[in-house]
């Protein structure tokens, strides 16, 4: 067994298997063997199976966090009447438990149930007052149902409590360039947020975006193409970058160089 939890944590998954399944030939009744085959299983991608064996150690250990990971799946699977139960589930076995509330409201988010997500956010909170991911979370339902004032006092909450929160200083900062409000204090809080995290492409487009509210779009330009490559180097493209480019080179009189980024925005 602990080999085969060593080769876990190693991703080596195949002797990982290998090692606990012999492990389970011996003594088929320890829970953690099946956690770490679970873990080989969800880390493998076969969350079916890993779900099973997420079962049979909760069966033999119940556990809050199995039954809330369990929901987590689910949600990966689209199975959100399941993902419900197991997470309800959870609740009844650790009602003070805030996790729960957590995964809940994340999965309404994503399925675009806001108003209900809002209810789980908060019922977290409740339970958890100090925890800064909370109020980020509890912001983005908030600002989807443009309630930029509620966003704001969610995003100040969540620096208050952790101060070094990188995406909650780049979140207040964007939204209130976005916003076309307070683009000193934007300023601010963006460079704050690359202070912490210098190489992030989405902060370095903020602080691009920042500079276009503010007018002066030579500057501008220069972060957003610096964010541009930022995010090629990542390869995690953003078409909202290129449609900020576009903006800014047609500010600049450069309208063959806005469309090329608009077309690459839409494309």
């Amino acid at each position: 067994f602990p080999a085969g939890a060593l080769l876990c944590q190693a991703k080596l998954y195949d002797l990982a298997k290998e090692n606990l399944f012999h492990a389970l030939s011996i003594k088929d009744d320890i829970p953690e063997i099946y956690f770490y085959l679970a873990r080989t299983c969800e880390e493998t991608g076969d969350l079916s199976l890993a779900l099973v064996y997420y079962r049979k150690c909760h069966d033999l250990k119940p556990s809050p966090d199995i039954l809330i990971h369990m929901g987590y799946l689910y949600s990966l699977k689209n199975d959100f009447a399941r993902s419900a139960d197991y997470l309800d589930r959870a609740i009844t076995l650790d009602p003070d438990n805030s996790k729960p509330h957590f995964f809940k409201g994340l999965i309404d988010s994503q399925r675009d149930r806001f108003t209900i997500a809002e209810r789980h956010f908060r019922k977290a909170i409740e339970l958890q007052e100090e925890n800064d991911t909370y109020y980020f979370y509890l912001a983005t339902v908030l600002e989807k149902q443009s309630r930029i004032g509620d966003t704001i006092e969610a995003l100040k909450k969540s620096i208050k409590y952790n101060p070094k929160s990188a995406r909650a200083y780049n979140y207040l900062g964007y939204l209130y360039a976005d916003n076309n409000m307070k683009i000193d204090e934007s300023l601010g809080l963006i460079h704050k947020a690359l202070t912490i995290e210098p190489d992030n492409g989405a902060f370095t487009d903020s602080l691009g975006w920042a500079y276009y509210r503010k007018g002066n779009y030579r500057v501008a330009l220069e972060k957003l193409l610096i964010a541009e490559e930022q995010l090629r180097r990542a390869k995690a493209p953003d078409p909202v970058v290129y449609d900020h480019i576009g903006d800014t080179y047609l500010k600049l009189g450069k309208v063959d160089s806005a469309l090329k980024y608009w077309h690459r925005s839409n494309g």
